[in-house]
């Protein structure tokens, strides 16, 4: 069979250029329509971004002033635990003092009395957690009385480097009884002190 091909060669032609410009013309729209939703999903995102960049940035600031406080509560812990810290040196220190003068009197044999104590911080040592140097100036009926006294002193807590001076002994004129006159030095340190 022979074909015959009635259609003149120009408009076949034409035909096919139609058509590629029609496939062309669809590349490009495709391609428009590619770079269109391209730069509108870049458009979506850098908004989105700006959006998380904001609520990250409100959240930073929330965190800061938070961070902000707790740094001001740790600062008024430390002063806290430093004045607590002050008053439980005071309560040693009393507490020391009391402790001390009431061992001290708990040890006194009978002829014997306090003319005077003294008691400082020594050097090296703080006198607020209860460590002291101390002096007491005693007098006795009798010469045992300082031996007991330093006998019963051997036996007390926190007490060391007790050392007793001359005794003075004067005879009173009218009634001719010895008065023994010393002075005992040591350290007392309650448990715990520094």
């Amino acid at each position: 069979m022979i074909r015959v091909n009635l259609i003149p060669q120009q408009y076949l032609l034409k035909q096919k250029q139609r058509t590629q410009l029609i496939r062309a013309a669809g590349v490009a729209l495709l391609l428009v329509v590619g770079v269109i939703s391209l730069t509108f999903m870049h458009i979506n995102r850098a908004y989105s971004s700006e959006d998380l960049l904001r609520q990250k940035e409100k959240t930073l600031a929330e965190l800061q002033v938070k961070v902000a406080k707790v740094k001001e509560l740790e600062q008024t812990r430390d002063l806290v635990k430093a004045h607590l810290g002050a008053l439980e040196g005071l309560m040693l220190e009393r507490t020391a003092y009391m402790d001390f003068m009431a061992q001290l009197a708990r040890t006194m044999p009978d002829p014997l009395w306090f003319e005077s104590v003294v008691t400082n911080a020594a050097a090296g040592r703080s006198s607020c957690c209860g460590a002291f140097d101390f002096t007491v100036s005693a007098a006795s009926r009798s010469g045992d009385g300082a031996a007991q006294w330093l006998r019963n002193m051997d036996g007390m807590k926190g007490v060391a480097n007790v050392e007793i001076s001359g005794i003075n002994v004067t005879k009173e004129e009218d009634t001719g009884r010895e008065t023994f006159k010393f002075s005992v030095r040591g350290a007392y340190s309650v448990e715990g002190g520094r």
